[in-house]
């Protein structure tokens, strides 16, 4: 099976401070930092490159993106530095050799906006949306690996920002259909690659409990401007794709309209996912058996 190798480097004592992550074989560079370290960026060689680059709130309740490029990028972090207040962190994306041109970094920013626009995940700062610039054949190839290596660096960090709410879910006979139901409200989930996935036609209560804090309003929000959820009847919401949620309990949440704890409360069979979870793991658990003495275990 062929892999890639990310190397991550935090150049100080402090894996919050400045880090630089790349794919072992690939020109591209990743340059990541708070706003505080701006100034350690600047000294860096990478600073005075072209390239694109993100600045954003790490605030989950409140998050904000700006997606920008220069040639060399880091005129446009001072000025960001001077004029915007709400980033805290930024990542930088450069290439190793001199071969990045302007036209391509123009693209790259151009088809990011375009992406996380459609992704719908977090609130853009960026007032303009440029039109994507014309490359020759090979101009084109080239910046859309760039592109592609990007996006992967992301997700391997865990930075959803360019990845859709949405989501298609072909149901197997082995999958299993979670169940919530709140008064009037009836959810289906399913546990995909590790993303639970709030199926389409699930309904959610319309008005908010008592419990239900401002990140839960502001997910609702988010989902009904993005015409994922939409008016069902007075008293309910109905689900017009299949949601991608990053844990059982916001995926709850949605359903509920206030705080619930999601491997409690979806069952298949009366069954919690938390105790069907259990009894998978003691299944794999009794393929091995626990050597005497050691803290370990040999396959059976």
């Amino acid at each position: 099976m062929a892999g890639r190798l990310l190397r991550m480097f935090f150049t100080k004592d402090d894996t919050t401070s400045l880090s630089t992550f790349e794919f072992s074989n690939y020109t591209v560079q990743g340059i990541m930092f708070p706003r505080a370290d701006l100034a350690d960026f600047k000294a860096r060689t990478e600073s005075n490159k072209p390239g694109v680059y993100l600045i954003f709130n790490d605030n989950n309740d409140d998050g904000l993106l700006y997606i920008g490029e220069g040639d060399p990028v880091i005129p446009r972090l001072l000025d960001h530095n001077a004029k915007k207040d709400f980033w805290t962190h930024a990542i930088v994306f450069t290439s190793k050799d001199e071969n990045l041109t302007k036209t391509q970094i123009q693209f790259l920013e151009a088809k990011l906006i375009e992406k996380a626009d459609t992704a719908k995940r977090i609130k853009l700062d960026n007032t303009q949306r440029p039109a994507i610039p014309s490359l020759s054949e090979s101009g084109l190839s080239e910046v859309e690996l760039f592109l592609n290596l990007i996006l992967d660096m992301l997700t391997a960090l865990r930075f959803s920002f360019f990845e859709p709410l949405s989501t298609v879910v072909t149901i197997s006979t082995t999958d299993i259909i979670y169940e919530l139901r709140v008064k009037e409200a009836f959810g289906k989930m399913v546990v995909k690659n590790g993303k639970y996935i709030l199926l389409k036609g699930s309904t959610l209560q319309k008005k908010y409990g008592t419990r239900a804090k401002d990140s839960i309003k502001k997910m609702r929000q988010q989902l009904i401007d993005s015409g994922y959820i939409v008016q069902h009847s007075d008293d309910l919401l109905i689900v017009t794709e299949d949601i991608e949620f990053s844990s059982a309990s916001y995926a709850a949440n949605a359903v509920a309209g206030y705080n619930l704890n999601g491997l409690d409360v979806w069952k298949h069979k009366d069954k919690s996912l938390k105790e069907i979870t259990s009894e998978e793991c003691q299944l794999y658990i009794g393929d091995y058996k626990h050597e005497d003495n050691k803290n370990s275990y040999r396959k059976l």
